[in-house]
């Protein structure tokens, strides 16, 4: 019997910004992963944040190719898997087990365009073996998963921090929120 390969953990905060940067460059050194970073960070910290990466399979690392003490990391987990993994995590944590909760706090979102709102509604059909709307997307079956990750709108996909209501909107949002019902 083949046994699965296990997932690996989930990332912290800290710990996704470096992969993104990994993500986009496919392969950096801690003085790149340093200068690449949205925030102050000390060479240290990051260098002891890619060594715990390593440790949990996330990254990979080899000498530099030039000689010296460098190191260059390579991501090891790829980025949709990764995102996958995540949202799992998240379903199953705070909306016990229902994705269909959180498709429903992303639709209702306003962060989201009528475009992007419009984009959901094609993924959506077209797994459901509908047609939204004349050239409807191929299913993700046809497409590949990170095809049908594409489609979705960017701040539905975005492991980026930025792109993400702060904690004062989501409470500003909640307030707004209070009291309404959603009828099923």
């Amino acid at each position: 019997m083949l046994e699965r390969p296990s997932e690996p953990p989930i990332l912290t905060r800290a710990e996704s910004e470096i992969m993104s940067v990994l993500w986009s460059r496919g392969a950096a050194t801690v003085h790149d992963v340093v200068a690449a970073l949205s925030r102050d960070s000390a060479y240290t910290s990051v260098l002891t944040m890619l060594r715990i990466l390593e440790k949990k399979g996330y990254v990979s690392r080899e000498p530099e190719p030039g000689g010296g003490r460098a190191h260059v990391y390579r991501p090891r987990v790829a980025a949709t898997r990764a995102r996958r993994l995540h949202v799992r995590d998240l379903v199953d944590r705070l909306f016990g087990g229902r994705p269909e909760e959180l498709m429903v706090g992303l639709v209702e979102d306003d962060a989201l365009s009528r475009a992007e709102l419009e984009q959901l509604r094609g993924v959506i059909e077209s797994r459901l073996g509908g047609s939204a709307a004349a050239g409807a997307a191929p299913t993700a079956g046809e497409r590949g998963g990170e095809a049908a990750e594409a489609a979705l709108p960017s701040a539905a996909r975005s492991a980026e921090p930025s792109a993400r209501s702060t904690s004062g909107d989501r409470g500003k949002k909640a307030k707004q929120q209070k009291g309404k019902k959603h009828v099923r």
